[in-house]
């Protein structure tokens, strides 16, 4: 006995698919954003590994001018003898203890080691701008090639015992390339399991609601509907559509299961096989690191201890360098030995004090390779790496 002239109508549905087999997991919906994660993760252990590498080639370069500025020193100092005994030919010439030619030897010396300190003063220079480069001088000052660089660190000459197997489970803990490798294994073992979930049939829980409502002018008539006489006219409109839906009165719901099963899922089964085939290739990387690091930081460890050896030896050669020449000059005076064996022995002197700087100068060095192979030279000098993101700067103390 009723209807709508104009009809409104007001709906509302609700559905819910939740799948129970394929596609589900928390892992295979956030695949890409995990993966994300361990990208940003191995992307800031190939940052460290990077920022080791560039620290160890200044820390190499700092030494390196060291031993040149050090090793004029010894140039200077040899040619300091030079020249003195030269002065002691010329004094014996003049007096005529020593024959003229004589001198000619102690000449030849006097330019020979003119001309090595010259070689050692551009040694120096270039050794000065090697680290100057390394380290962007320019972005300290911009006149920073002009200035000169004064090492102030003493190189260290003893060390305590290294426990190697310590020091291969700190590099197995720390090395930026494992940690990189680990975390692609990760990623590998993710895609296997998300791989593995799509070779299950789709099965998916469906739910559904519908909430209606109607609204509009209500014709009310003494027939029935569509015949007989109008008798009343309910004035109606889209709110009445509205408040009708909202009130929940006419409601549908559905509750359904779907299953899909394919006859031959080739693709997931191949994406499956190359999952696998990917994490058996990431393991094989993880271990010949682990074997690689083992024999690099066995290779350290002796070559810190054979240097600390080649210092000792080195020192002692110079001490008895020195005490040879002490003894050839006090009998060069007294005219017991000749002038060649002086000059040689003045020779033996400098290339021992040359020998012994550049074996401290290598320990130094391996003791830096050790905490490179270790993974934690950046750790050895206080330098921090900050987030991405995060306010903070690299520091670092000076080698």
């Amino acid at each position: 006995f009723s209807t709508f002239n104009p009809r409104i109508s007001a709906t509302t549905t609700l559905q819910v698919t939740q799948p129970l087999l394929r596609d589900f997991g928390k892992e295979v919906n956030r695949q890409q954003i995990l993966v994300a994660q361990n990208g940003y993760r191995q992307s800031r252990e190939q940052f460290r590994q990077q920022v080791q590498q560039i620290i160890f080639q200044v820390y190499q370069a700092y030494w390196e001018l060291v031993f040149a500025q050090r090793d004029l020193e010894v140039k200077k100092l040899s040619l300091d003898l030079a020249r003195q005994q030269l002065e002691r030919n010329r004094i014996q010439v003049e007096i005529g203890t020593l024959a003229p030619i004589e001198t000619i030897q102690a000449e030849q010396q006097v330019a020979s080691r003119e001309l090595q300190m010259t070689q050692a003063e551009v040694a120096l220079k270039d050794a000065e701008d090697d680290l100057k480069r390394l380290i962007n001088v320019e972005a300290a000052s911009p006149n920073g090639w002009n200035v000169r660089i004064v090492p102030s660190d003493e190189p260290v000459v003893e060390t305590a015992p290294i426990d190697v197997e310590a020091a291969i489970a700190e590099a197995l803990e720390h090395d930026p390339q494992l940690l990189q490798d680990r975390i692609n294994l990760d990623t590998r073992e993710l895609n296997i399991r998300v791989a593995r979930n799509q070779l299950l049939p789709q099965v998916n829980f469906t739910g559904s609601i519908r909430l209606s409502g109607l609204g509009g002018d209500r014709l009310i008539t003494a027939g029935g509907l569509g015949s007989g006489s109008l008798i009343e006219v309910q004035k109606g409109g889209f709110r009445d559509a509205l408040r009708n839906m909202i009130s929940g009165d006419f409601r549908n719901w559905s509750l359904g299961l779907t299953v899909s099963f394919p006859l031959n899922n080739w693709g997931a089964r191949a994406q499956h096989a190359q999952a696998v085939i990917n994490q058996q290739s990431a393991l094989a990387q993880i271990a010949d690191r682990e074997q690689q690091l083992r024999v690099d930081v066995m290779k350290a460890a002796r070559a810190v201890e054979t240097g600390m050896q080649q210092v000792r030896q080195a020192q002692v050669a110079r001490e008895l360098a020195e005490r040879q020449l002490e003894a050839e000059e006090r009998k060069f005076a007294v005219g017991s030995t000749t002038n060649f064996q002086v000059l040689d022995f003045q020779r033996q002197l400098a290339d021992a004090r040359s020998a012994e700087l550049r074996a401290i100068i290598n320990f130094n060095n391996a003791l830096a390779r050790l905490e490179q192979a270790k993974g934690t030279l950046l750790e050895s000098l206080g330098v921090s790496i900050a987030e991405a993101g995060v306010p903070g700067k690299t520091t670092a103390r000076r080698p």
